[in-house]
């Protein structure tokens, strides 16, 4: 047998203190059917407790409507689609089976309580209580806000964006969402609250520096796309407030730049009559031509059928033919080549301009030489002996188009130096104005920092007498009685939603538990739900909720009512089967 190497040795040795990089994706259906029974929190769900161990993404349609939220899992060769997440005990067995990840035991209770949280629909206040009970509870368990500050500064800073979402209070919320970004500086959810808040409460210039904070620190495509909707809404809130400023006020005028200098590489003709006496006919009317009848391609029209026929000679003569067809191979390329001479030759013998580009970049990827451009001569002066055109204007056309050899042909390279140096000199100039442009963009986020600075010192001043913003605890028992009552409950479960726990899993898949998020900016900010036009998204209507719910797991969903009774039993209506209906039943 063969020594193994030393290193080889120590290399297998070490193998299992090296940390290898994520290779997993989770890629978290956002569609309709999946975001309306709760995928939008929950991949605010995983991404907060798997942290760097797998890279969490929004994902489209998965194919597997109804059977939601649904999750493919995607590295190592094995994508596959994970569906039915429907309960925090499977989001703990999707991270256990297909990342190997068992998460601490505090860090499960504070997840699971933020789980909970999120499954409370509802813009009511007395929704509003019941998550931030769960909010309150949850810095309980790491030991109160001070020292989840101090220890836990992630999940402190998780904990207080949903605080902040569900303050109804505009200065308290945003108090929240800033203490997040001080412990948090590139969370995207907090510097969105943060930007809603402030443009409620008027501050436009850092609700826009927030909102951009955002677009910066954003990594996925979709939620990216919300953002720059934001952005474009506050930036014309923005504009409309400075032109409603600068209203009955005398405006500058703008500057009138001047127009880009067109440039030709084609010389001045020599020898061909510039006629500016009006009683003297041009060239182009001396042959017997209209400049409307050229310009619409007439084929009676006799430039029309000069430079009709030198094409179709040049194409037909044994020589020029074959070089020739390489222009002309496809009919309707030969046609344009035809089209593109007359309407040049329309402007040079006085009739309408020329609009298109000149000889030699028409010409350059021809290739056309000399002895090429000669058979081309050829034909033109037998198409002019049988159109018999008298021998003055004869001359001056054959002079005209023999001037058009140099910039065609291009012997000694001279328009092709030319070329190079217009598009260096293009390059350049494009250059120069992407740099003009960059320092433009970055002057411009300089001074609404600094315009956002001083607006923040500005309200930091305002409120320093005032005093600090209450955090939403229990204190008074009538008015907190909902609260408690969540508290309560909460406590029941802890120690089943840990690692540790040895109870069977409860299904949960009914309609009074599998109920969608409260659909908020920062809470979706994955997805592409739509906006206003203040940027802030209204929570979903109660029956389109309804309407979402999943049908539970082995219940058959058949009503045993008959709709036509006067009276409904109410034994009967207590026993409904169509447990998932029971939000949609008129009878309810």
């Amino acid at each position: 047998d063969l020594p193994i190497p030393p290193w080889l040795l120590a290399a297998a040795a070490d193998a299992r203190f090296v940390k290898m990089a994520p290779t997993t994706t989770l890629m978290v259906c956002q569609s309709h059917s999946c975001h309306g029974q709760g995928s939008g929190g929950l991949l605010r769900d995983i991404e907060e407790l798997v942290g760097k161990q797998c890279k969490v993404e929004h994902s489209f349609c998965l194919h597997h409507c109804g059977q939601g939220p649904n999750i493919e899992v995607k590295g190592n060769g094995k994508d596959h689609v994970v569906t039915g997440i429907t309960s925090f005990d499977k989001v703990k067995g999707l991270l256990r089976s297909e990342l190997g990840y068992e998460p601490p035991a505090l860090t499960l209770q504070v997840a699971s309580l933020k789980y909970k949280a999120r499954r409370i629909e509802g813009d009511e206040e007395e929704d509003r209580k019941e998550r931030l009970a769960l909010v309150e509870k949850a810095f309980k368990v790491l030991g109160g806000e001070a020292k989840a500050v101090k220890d836990k500064p992630v999940n402190a800073s998780q904990l207080l964006i949903m605080r902040a979402e569900d303050t109804t209070d505009a200065e308290a919320s945003l108090e929240f969402a800033e203490k997040a970004l001080e412990l948090a500086p590139k969370s995207v959810p907090a510097h969105l609250i943060a930007s809603q808040r402030l443009e409620k409460l008027g501050y436009m210039d850092e609700a826009l520096l927030a909102t951009h904070y955002a677009l910066d620190n954003s990594k996925s495509f979709e939620e990216k796309k919300v953002i720059k909707r934001r952005l474009w809404n506050i930036e014309a809130r923005i504009e409309k407030q400075k032109v409603k400023a600068a209203k009955g006020k005398k405006l500058a005028p703008k500057e009138i730049l001047p127009a880009a200098e067109s440039w030709s590489t084609t010389p001045e003709i020599e020898g061909v009559r510039k006629n500016t006496n009006p009683n003297i006919h041009t060239l182009l009317e001396r042959i017997g031509s209209k400049p409307e009848d050229a310009q619409t391609q007439l084929i009676s029209d006799p430039l029309v059928e000069l430079v009709y026929g030198v094409y179709d000679l040049m194409r037909a003569d044994r020589v020029l033919g074959p070089k020739f067809e390489v222009f002309a191979r496809n009919p309707a390329t030969f046609i344009r080549l035809k089209k593109r001479t007359v309407d040049f030759l329309n402007g040079e013998w006085g009739g309408v301009p020329y609009a298109g580009p000149d000889l030699f970049v028409a010409h350059a990827s021809l290739y056309v030489d000399a002895p090429m451009y000669d058979g081309m001569m050829r034909m033109w002066k037998i198409m002019l002996e049988r159109m018999k055109v008298p021998k003055q204007e004869t001359d001056e056309i054959l002079e005209s188009i023999e001037a058009m050899r140099v910039p065609i042909c291009d012997l000694d390279g001279k328009f092709k130096e030319e070329m190079a140096k217009m598009l260096e000199k293009a390059q350049q100039e494009r250059e120069e104005k992407e740099k003009k442009a960059a320092l433009a963009k970055k002057k411009a986020k300089e001074d609404l920092i600094e315009r956002a600075r001083v607006s923040k010192a500005k309200r930091k001043d305002k409120n320093k007498d005032e005093p600090a913003a209450p955090v939403p605890e229990a204190k008074d028992e009538g008015q907190h009685t909902t609260a408690k009552k969540a508290e309560a409950a909460v406590d029941e479960k802890i120690l089943t939603e840990t690692v540790g726990a040895s109870a069977p899993e409860k299904p949960e898949a009914t309609a009074t538990t599998l109920k969608p998020p409260p659909v908020q900016y920062a809470e979706t900010s994955s997805t592409s739900a739509g906006t206003e036009a203040s940027g802030e998204f209204e929570p979903l209507p109660q029956s389109a909720r309804s309407s979402l719910q999943p049908p539970s797991e082995g219940i058959e969903n058949t009503c045993r009512i008959r709709t036509e009774d006067d009276v409904v039993d109410e034994g009967k209506a207590a026993s409904c089967q169509a447990a998932s209906c029971q939000a949609q039943c008129a009878l309810m």
